[in-house]
């Protein structure tokens, strides 16, 4: 990775770390918000610790679940099915995060008191608190089942995106190498095995030779 490429990677990792602060205190000040400034925060920042938990759990579950398949498919490449392995189980949250979400999102939407108006008639997309001002809308009653979903999808992609910076990177930079040394060590076997082989040959024709000779 050169120089610009780091710079790049750390102005990022700047930007996110103030993003997530910035959320943090945040959190709460909005007009309207159910949860006082500093309950909002310790919410957000215990359903991240609670969240990576999870995220550990269900990688490891599908890691569990890959592993059968992954062993029949490639019964003698270890290397191989151990990426695999780790790939499946990285992916697998990604899965469990967007199908809880999409499922939340649908109750609030269709289920919940009735489910939303707006979705079958656009008409009623204007409140009529919007005549009161900004103030009127804000103060107009907010079911808690949204904050929720906020508040998960704020946690869910903070700690993914954690994830990805300080975790799986490394994951990556550790798997290519015991891939290459894997690699290494199989084009040596396999230099190894030439060589005694082409030995094997030379001793034959040598000894053919020699019988020839006596002869």
């Amino acid at each position: 990775m050169g120089l610009g490429a780091k710079a790049i990677e750390a102005a990022l990792v700047v930007a996110f770390l103030a993003e997530v602060v910035g959320c943090v205190l945040v959190a709460g000040r909005a007009p309207g918000s159910p949860l006082p400034p500093n309950t909002a925060a310790v919410a957000l920042v215990f359903t991240c610790l609670s969240l990576y938990n999870v995220i550990v759990l269900i990688k490891r579950c599908g890691q569990a679940l890959s592993r059968p398949r992954l062993e029949t498919l490639y019964p003698g490449e270890p290397g191989r099915r151990h990426n695999y392995c780790m790939k499946f189980g990285d992916q697998s949250w990604q899965l469990v995060v967007h199908a809880s979400l999409a499922a939340l999102a649908y109750y609030i939407l269709r289920v919940e008191d009735g489910g939303t108006a707006w979705l079958d008639d656009p008409y009623s997309m204007w409140l009529p608190e919007a005549k009161g001002g900004v103030e009127a809308v804000y103060a107009a009653p907010s079911k808690p089942s949204v904050q929720l979903l906020y508040l998960l999808q704020a946690a869910s992609w903070i700690v993914t995106a954690a994830s990805h910076v300080w975790l799986e990177e490394r994951h990556k930079v550790r798997r290519g190498g015991s891939s290459s040394s894997s690699s290494s060590s199989s084009s040596s076997s396999s230099s190894s095995s030439s060589s005694s082989s082409s030995s094997s040959s030379s001793s034959s024709s040598s000894g053919s030779s020699s019988s020839r000779s006596n002869s």
